[in-house]
Parts: structure tokens; sequence; C-alpha cells
């Protein structure tokens, strides 16, 4: 999985965010919090799991703490992709429920 991981992620969270909203039709922010949540574990999940060469979390004279700090800048910066994502996808819904309408 070279570089495939990013677009695979992408295109899950794209999904994610998309069902979450569908289903949630009523509560906007509670739908964009769990989406949020769902794509943080999808995205760590498969960050360990499919390419841990990809964030540097190989075990390659990998310590601890350097373990845990970039796992905690991975977190971060998978929190802030997945508001987004959640987000955007949520809007583009609500515009598409008001055209629907």
């Amino acid at each position: 999985m070279d570089m495939t991981l990013p677009y695979l992620l992408s295109g899950v969270a794209i999904i994610v965010a998309a069902l979450f909203h569908w289903k949630l039709k009523q509560s906007y922010w509670k739908a964009v919090l769990l989406s949020s949540a769902a794509l943080i574990v999808i995205s760590l999940v498969s960050a360990l799991l499919l390419g841990s060469q990809y964030y540097s979390l190989d075990d390659k004279g990998a310590s601890w703490s350097g373990f845990a700090i970039m796992g905690l800048i991975i977190a971060g910066f998978t929190a802030f992709y997945g508001l987004i994502i959640s987000l955007l996808v949520g809007y583009l819904i609500k515009i598409f429920r008001s055209f629907t309408q």
C-alpha cells in the first residue's frame, strides 16, 4: 500500500461522514461530532495496521516517547481532518436536501 492509503482514507471519510449526516437528519452537530470521532478511530487504526511506515511509526529505532508523541500529532491532525470533512459533507448534504424537498 504505497501511495493508496491517503486516497483510501479520504474515500472512507467521505462515505462515513455522508452516512452519519444522512441518518441523523435533524441534529447536524451531533452528526458532525459522531462522524468526526468515527473518522479519528478509523484513521488511527488504519495507520497502525496498514500504513505504519507512512506515519513513521515503524519499529526501526523508535522509542516509546517518540511513538507517543507521533501518535498524539497524528491524532491531532486526524481530528482536524475528520472535523473538516464532516462539516463539509454535512453542509453539502444539507444543501442537497433543501433542493430535493
